[in-house]
């Protein structure tokens, strides 16, 4: 990008639309050290393994999905699964899968599924065939 005449190489800017600002910083601060910050891993797991999925930081990608695991819950067990759809994760998809057996009347019955139901149903049923179908071990 930078070897070739592109926008990017006279300007000596790229501009990353889909990786939020203060995510994408975390990433690099990553690639750079190494390290994650706990402080910030709370509110920019989900971001930051979509992000080492997207860039191929499969230790990265290991520790948010790690870390998501361990703060499932019921408000955040759809959006994790969904997550999984667009972001292969075998363990984070199976956990999510088995928590939504386990809580199902919690999942449903969070702000989370009420929006799914209304703004992407077909993603709602997706999900839904998916805690229902989905092969237990």
């Amino acid at each position: 990008m930078f070897q070739h005449p592109t926008k990017e190489m006279q300007t000596s800017e790229l501009e990353v639309e889909d990786v939020n600002p203060d995510v994408f910083q975390e990433v690099l601060r990553y690639l750079y050290t190494g390290l994650t910050r706990s402080t910030t891993m709370d509110v920019m797991a989900p971001g930051r393994f979509a992000a080492a999925d997207k860039y191929l930081l499969e230790i990265l990608k290991i520790r948010c999905e790690t870390h998501l695991i361990r703060q499932m819950s019921a408000m955040n067990c759809l959006d994790l699964l969904t997550l999984t759809t667009y972001h292969p994760a075998e363990y984070l998809k199976k956990f999510a899968i088995e928590y939504f057996r386990s809580y199902p009347n919690e999942v449903v019955g969070t702000h989370n599924w009420k929006k799914l139901k209304e703004e992407n149903p077909a993603l709602l049923c997706d999900l839904q065939q998916m805690v229902l179908t989905a092969p237990t071990d």
